[in-house]
Order: C-alpha cells, then sequence, then structure tokens
C-alpha cells in the first residue's frame, strides 16, 4: 500500500490506510507532522533505531517468512512511525488479527518502547464495543509487538475524503457513539489524546471504533501538561502549551468537538501548510462558525462551539455531557446550550405529538409518586436538603418527560410500555440532574434495579456505571449509597457475563462493607452471597461451596430470611459434586419457605424452582421435571413477559426434558425459541446463548442432521473462544456434542481432538466426580470402540460409570446404557462379547 495514498486536497494529517490509521500516520513526514516538542524528538531517536532493519521486505509468499510465533503474517496493511501493521491469523484461536510490530526491536529506544508499552496497555484495559480491543503485548524474536481487533472497513478520515462532509443527524449520531465511548475510558482514568477522524475507524456496518490510545495518559499523570503531543488540527490549547493548563476530559471534549467541526464542514477548525502555523492559529486565532460554511442547525453547531471553547471551564465537563446535548438534539429537545423554558419545552412536545400527551399525563403521574416517595425516604436517610431541592425541580419541571413522547419504532402514540417509561425517565434523568450526581445517582440505581428485574442487564449494568461514578465523586468510595450501587452493579455484571468487572468491584465492597459493618452483619453477608455467586459461574465450585456454607452459618443467627435463598444456591453446588441426595434434600426444604415468604407466583420463587426441576430432569424424573418448567414458565410469563430470560430458560428446559426424553422433534422447537430469544435479548456472545445453541446442535444430531450440528457447534465453541471462555464447564459439553457428531460422519480425528482436550480442561478445572467428566468419558469410551480399541474404550466407560451410578443410582437410564455398552465390548483375550459375566 503506498505511504503517500489518499493525501487529497494536501491534508497531510490524514493517513489513508485503515490499519495505519489505528496507530497513526504512516509515512515518516505525515507522522511528524502529527507531534511537536517532545514528540519530534522521540521520533528522531525511532529513525535512528530503524535503520537497520526494514520489516516492509518481508515476502510473505514465502512460508518461512510469514511464521511470527502463534501467528502467521498475512499481509502488509500499514508503516506507522511506530512500526509495521499485519493482517494476521492466531492459530490458536483460528481468528484473523491485526499484529502490531515495533520495527526497532531491541535496538529501539527504552522511551519508544515504553510508548508502545503503554499504548497497549491502556488500550488493553479497555473493553467497550466502540474501542479496538487489545489482545496481547509480546516479543518475538527480538521484536515487540501486539495482537489487536482487526476491523475490516475504513477510516472517518477516508469516509470524508471519499464523501465529504456527512448530515448533521448522521455526524450527531456517530459522534454520540464516539463521546459515549471516550467516557467510558474516562470513567476509567484514561484520557486520549489525540482524538481525529484518522483515529476513528468504521467497521463494515458503519460502526465507529476508537484506536490509537499511543497518547493516552492516566487521570492522574495529565495535571501537569509536561510535553506536547497530538495532532495540532485537533489538539486542544492547553495540549499545546508547555507547562499550561492541566489536562483533563475537557481536552478530549475539545478533540470530539473538532471531529464534529470537520463532520459537518469537511475540514478541522484550523488548517494550514505546516504543523507549526497550525499550532500557531490553534493559540491565535478564532474558531470560525460551521454555519459560515454550510447549512448546520443551530443547536447542533452551538454543541461544536461549546466544545471548542478555549477555556476548558466553558466546555462540556465530561464527554458523557456531551453525549445527552446530541441525544436531545436527535430527539429534537432544547439542547443544554441553548435552553428552552419549561413551558416552551412542554409546548414544544405537545405540538408533537397531541396523541401522546394525554396517555402521558396519566403515566407521569404515577411514575410522580414512586420518585418522590423513593427520593424522600432517601432525602430522610441522607438528610440532604440540597439533593431534595434538585429532585424537586426535576420533578416539577420535566416531570412530563418521564414518559417519553418518542416511542420505540413500530408502536402506536397512544401506547406506552414499562420499557418507554423507563427509557424516558432514563433520558431526562440524564439531562434533568445534570449539575446534582448524588441525586442522579440514586434515582439511577433505581431505574437500573428496574431493568434488572425486567431482564435487561446489559441496560441495568450501563446504568450503574453511571450512578457509581456520580456516587464515588460526590459521596466518595465507601459512602453507603456508593456500596449499595456497587452491591447492585456486582450482580448485575456476573449475570451479563462481566466476570473481571464483577471481581473488581468486590474486591472493594467486601473490603468496605467489613470494615464499616463487621463480616457477618446482614448486609455484608448479602454481599458475600454475590460474591459466592460469581466464584460459582466461573466454576470456582468448591471455593464457592465453602464460601455459601460459611454464610450459612452466619445467617442462620442474623440474617434468617437470607437462608431459603441460601440454600438453593447452595444444593446447585451439591450437584457440581455429584451430591445429589443431599441437593434435592435442601431445595425441598428451601422451597416452601420462600413460598410461604413471597407468594407461589413472585419471580424469585418461580426461578428457584427451576433449579430443583434441573436435578429432577438429570435424574431422570421426567414427568415431575415438566410440570416444574410449565409452571415456572406460565407463572414467569404473567409476572414478567415472555420474553425475559427466565421465561426462556423455562422453555429451554421443557425443550432439553424433551430431548432427554428421546423425542427430538418436539424438543427442536422450542430450543430454537428459547436460543432466539436469547440471542435477541443477550447478544451471541454471552454463555446462556450457548446453552441454548449447543442444545439446539445436540436435537439436529438426534434427528440424524450431523453436519447442520456441526456447523451450529462450531459456531458455538468459536463465540465461547472469542469470549475467553472456552475453558469453562459448560463448554466442556459443547465439545462433547461436537465430537458426537464427527463421529456420527466419520471424522474421528477430528472427535479425538475435541474429547482430548475437553478431558485435559474437565481434569484441570472441575471436581473429580462432576457429572460432566462421566458425559466426556463415555464419548471418549464410544471413540475408542469405533477405532476398534476395547481395552482403553473399557476403561473411560468404567470410569463414567462409576460417577453416574454414585449421583443417580443404579436404575438411571445412563448407567443401564453405560453397562449396556461394557457388555457389548468383545471380550480383551477372545475378542468375543462378554455377555451374562457382568452383572
Amino acid at each position: 500500500m503506498n505511504d503517500d495514498t489518499g493525501l487529497a486536497r494536501n491534508r497531510w494529517w490524514l493517513n489513508p490506510a485503515l490499519a495505519q490509521l489505528a496507530f497513526g500516520a504512516s509515512t515518516h513526514r505525515a507522522h511528524a507532522a502529527d507531534m511537536t516538542g517532545t514528540a519530534m524528538m522521540e521520533h528522531a531517536l525511532l529513525h535512528a533505531g530503524m535503520a537497520g532493519l526494514d520489516l516492509d521486505g518481508l515476502d510473505l509468499d514465502d512460508p518461512a517468512q510469514r511464521e511470527f510465533g502463534d501467528y502467521e503474517l498475512l499481509e502488509l496493511i500499514g508503516q506507522g512511525g511506530m512500526g509495521m501493521v499485519y493482517r494476521a491469523r492466531q492459530r490458536g484461536l483460528d481468528r484473523e488479527v491485526a499484529i502490531k510490530v515495533l520495527s526497532a526491536g531491541q535496538s529501539a529506544p527504552q522511551q519508544f518502547v515504553d510508548g508502545l508499552r503503554r499504548e497497549a496497555q491502556h488500550a488493553a484495559k479497555l473493553q467497550h464495543p466502540n474501542i479496538i480491543v487489545i489482545h496481547e503485548m509480546g516479543e518475538f524474536t527480538g521484536l515487540i509487538y501486539y495482537a489487536m481487533q482487526l476491523v475490516r472497513g475504513r477510516s472517518l478520515s477516508q469516509r470524508l475524503d471519499t464523501d465529504g462532509p456527512l448530515p448533521p443527524l448522521e455526524a450527531a449520531r456517530l459522534l454520540r457513539t464516539v463521546a459515549e465511548a471516550v467516557d467510558y475510558a474516562h470513567r476509567l482514568g484514561v484520557l486520549h489524546l489525540d482524538l481525529k477522524p484518522g483515529n476513528i475507524l468504521l467497521d463494515e456496518c458503519g460502526t465507529p471504533l476508537i484506536a490509537d490510545f499511543g497518547l493516552a495518559r492516566r487521570l492522574e499523570q495529565a495535571l501537569d501538561n509536561e510535553r506536547i503531543s497530538g495532532t495540532p488540527s485537533y489538539m486542544a490549547p492547553e495540549q499545546a502549551q508547555l507547562h499550561g493548563p492541566a489536562l483533563t476530559p475537557a481536552t478530549d471534549v475539545w478533540g470530539l468537538g473538532a471531529i464534529l467541526y470537520e463532520l459537518l464542514t469537511g475540514t478541522p477548525p484550523f488548517e494550514s501548510g505546516d504543523a507549526h502555523a497550525t499550532l500557531r492559529l490553534l493559540l491565535d486565532g478564532k474558531v470560525r462558525k460551521p454555519s459560515r460554511s454550510t447549512l448546520v442547525p443551530p443547536d447542533l453547531e452551538a454543541i461544536c462551539l461549546h466544545c471548542l471553547s478555549r477555556d476548558p471551564q466553558r466546555r462540556y465537563p465530561t464527554a458523557r455531557a456531551l453525549a445527552d446535548d446530541l441525544g436531545r438534539f436527535l430527539e429534537d429537545r432544547s439542547v443544554s446550550v441553548r435552553p428552552l423554558n419549561a413551558p416552551r419545552r412542554i409546548a414544544r412536545w405537545m405540538h408533537r405529538e397531541p396523541k401522546l400527551a394525554a396517555a402521558s399525563i396519566a403515566a407521569s403521574l404515577a411514575l410522580l409518586v414512586g420518585l418522590v416517595v423513593s427520593v424522600w425516604m432517601w432525602q430522610r436517610a441522607e438528610r440532604s436538603n440540597v439533593l431534595a431541592s434538585e429532585v424537586n425541580r426535576f420533578l416539577n419541571e420535566d416531570v412530563l418527560a418521564a414518559a417519553d413522547p418518542y416511542l420505540e419504532l413500530g408502536q402506536q402514540p397512544d401506547q406506552l410500555t414499562v420499557l418507554t417509561l423507563l427509557a424516558g425517565a432514563e433520558g431526562k434523568l440524564d439531562r434533568g440532574l445534570v449539575h446534582q450526581p448524588a441525586a442522579r445517582a440514586q434515582v439511577g440505581l433505581t431505574l437500573a434495579r428496574a431493568y434488572f428485574g425486567l431482564g435487561l442487564w446489559s441496560k441495568a449494568r450501563l446504568r450503574l456505571e453511571k450512578a457509581h461514578a456520580d456516587a464515588r465523586m460526590v459521596l466518595g468510595h465507601d459512602a453507603r449509597l456508593t456500596l449499595d450501587i456497587e452491591e447492585q452493579l456486582g450482580v448485575t455484571a456476573t449475570f451479563d457475563g462481566h466476570y473481571a468487572q464483577a471481581e473488581a468491584i468486590y474486591r472493594h465492597l467486601l473490603d468496605a462493607r467489613r470494615r464499616t459493618l463487621g463480616w457477618d452483619a446482614p448486609a455484608t453477608l448479602t454481599a458475600r452471597r454475590g460474591h459466592a455467586l460469581l466464584l460459582s459461574e466461573t466454576d470456582r465450585f468448591l471455593p464457592a461451596l465453602a464460601e455459601y456454607e460459611s454464610i450459612h452459618k452466619a445467617a442462620s443467627v442474623n440474617a434468617p430470611r437470607q437462608l431459603a435463598e441460601l440454600e438453593w444456591t447452595m444444593a446447585d453446588l451439591y450437584i457440581e459434586t455429584n451430591r445429589w441426595d443431599e441437593a434435592e434434600a435442601l431445595m425441598r426444604s428451601a422451597l416452601p419457605r420462600t413460598r410461604r415468604q413471597l407468594g407461589e407466583l413472585h419471580p424469585k420463587y418461580l426461578w428457584e424452582t427451576w433449579s430443583l426441576g434441573d436435578l429432577l430432569m438429570m435424574r431422570a424424573h421426567w414427568d415431575e421435571a415438566d410440570a416444574i418448567f410449565r409452571n415456572m414458565r406460565d407463572g414467569l410469563t404473567r409476572t414478567v413477559g415472555d420474553q425475559h430470560p427466565k421465561v426462556l430458560t423455562a422453555v429451554h428446559s421443557i425443550g432439553q426434558v424433551r430431548l432427554m426424553r428421546g423425542q427430538p422433534e418436539s424438543a427442536l422447537p422450542l430450543l430454537q425459541q428459547a436460543m432466539n430469544g436469547r440471542i435477541r435479548l443477550h447478544g451471541e456472545d454471552h454463555k446462556w446463548s450457548h446453552y441454548s445453541m449447543n442444545r439446539v446442535g445436540e436435537a439436529l444430531l438426534a434427528l440424524g442432521r450431523p453436519r447442520e450440528s456441526i456447523a451450529l457447534l462450531e459456531r458455538t465453541l468459536d463465540l465461547a473462544t472469542r469470549a475467553g471462555r472456552r475453558k469453562q464447564a459448560y463448554v466442556l459439553l459443547i465439545m462433547d456434542n461436537l465430537a458426537r457428531a464427527y463421529m456420527a460422519v466419520g471424522e474421528l480425528d477430528r472427535a479425538q481432538h475435541c474429547l482430548d482436550e475437553a478431558l485435559v480442561n474437565a481434569r484441570d478445572g472441575l471436581p473429580a466426580n462432576n457429572i460432566r467428566r462421566a458425559l466426556l468419558e463415555r464419548s471418549r469410551g464410544e471413540l475408542y470402540a469405533l477405532q476398534g480399541q476395547p481395552e482403553p474404550a473399557r476403561v473411560h466407560y468404567q470410569t463414567a460409570l462409576a460417577i453416574v451410578a454414585e449421583g443417580f443410582g443404579e436404575a438411571h437410564p445412563d448407567v443401564i446404557d453405560l453397562r449396556r455398552r461394557l457388555h457389548e465390548l468383545p471380550n480383551a483375550s477372545s475378542g468375543e462379547s462378554v455377555a451374562g459375566t457382568i452383572r
């Protein structure tokens, strides 16, 4: 790829190459143009270090030269100031990635190596759908590299070069998405400091992803602007001054404003023939209004110019505030930098949606009562007159906005749903309480709990992250409200599959609860239960069981109302260690207690019944299990709707009962219904989606459609691998079904590869008598039998038999099946069946 391609209109700050844009300008000239001060000195040092190497000379047609550790280099797609960028295939995970290689290798100046490491570290900690993912950093034959997400598409700067300025609404939508991702980085303490169209990649669907955290700094490291770095046309004034004002989130807000300016006009706010001239314009010039060169809506122009205020204190204080104002513009509401008074705002809405106004008033009054009571109780506890005043302002001025006048696509104007009310209240919360983060945090917690109860775990988690940031900022890390939000966030992140985030939350939460309340206080026990759930969800079954038993002992004295929930969860863990009788006894004693406390239609009680149904299904008590799942499905549908994730779990389980009974024809539609619903609700990466995909694959196999089964199961295994869950316990069942599907089509080598890996993972991560081990041992025995090796087959069948008989007893169908398999194996000495010798 030619380094000078795409420098249209002498726009020297742009780099047209897709992957190059993820890492900085592609040419030495362009790279130098992006930097001033110390950065230029580092650049000169780099060229001194690079002089002896030419990675660009690799012949990738030669298989030997494509080898790069676990990676196979496929093509050179960029040459940045810090090195080369290749499209590569990672063999171990069978995926394509982008590999950035530091060209100078061991001869690179240390400060440059530190810069690459800093870029990788900053980017790797940011796990957001609109930020490029860093997979790993390492060294191979003296070359330092890191692997990152490969984006197939083009950069925002390329799109501007090709298509020109964007329509205002499209520009606002795109920048709102970018601003939300930047706000996420800020909340984790990272500034980007080089936001520009060249560092925004657009995937094949047009979704923006932020790249290049090479200049990023921790907030605590940016208090002194000790060096000049960035791209002049997009730098904030304070960024262009040595020892100037501190760099803050408002510095990145300037960069976002500069991007918006270019999206609207086709040029950045300041541009000249070279970097130094551009810096002079930046420091001394005045931003020209976008409307002087193109038609721009006044509200959007006000947003853009507010971002580009010279005084950082006069810009949006956070990227979230900018995203919120862009949301207001997109919804045709008054923006905070051009506000309407309350009567005009209400009149504008009523004029737009006359049919909805009457319905909204009734719904808003109901929401008003709930918010008033909630805020009053919290206010009394916190004794905060200031917060009460702020909340009253929100209720009095924006009460109609609690019911969002903009309904979801496809709804009738006179229809309102719970989700519509929540979305409207959430939007107004962000806009109306911006000056009182503590009040916003409290009401945000209430909204998040509602989302969680509806099964919208991702929405709940994102709302809680905002509330948590607000509470920590104004109340401190150990305030009661902060810890209450952390507790809900820990559980929500666990349900949503964000285990690392949950782990970090519990580290602080448990320590704070212990210090302030004691280890056995009811609130501390609730937090400990959440952490024990995380241990269980991440397959740390024995530590989880030990923690639950410790909590149960303390709760019997200090929190007896927690005992029922503790006991059915403990029972689930008894199952993992093959203690089925104990598990069933505990469940049957706990369920009546929950029913008495909550009632037989309470969602928590219905959810607890699922564990008993699952146990009975595994023990082949299919009639009772089916009745439990049907009752659970019908009861939950009445209380939380038919698309709730726990309703889909009931549907999945009804299908699984039919599959285990040998009725795959009737099982398949139910399992597909659960699979499609889970993917729609949680996405393909959530493990609950993988559960259903695996069972659909098993049903296809039972129906004699192994090729379809293989395609689906391979897809499921790939998704689990990409999510970092290949060694989790549930993935063992995917591998087991995939191996059996390979056996069905005669691909025994592939079946053996699956089972060998699965058995190693099972032996490393599961209790020795876990039932999943039995399933894998049975399939490995079947494979040996197909390969004509009866003695190894016998060993694996006997191992499986010992586990299953211990847990289920001699009358279980799996025990009978395993004894039949052993009976049918040929005798080792005679080659004949040992019929009649097994009792």
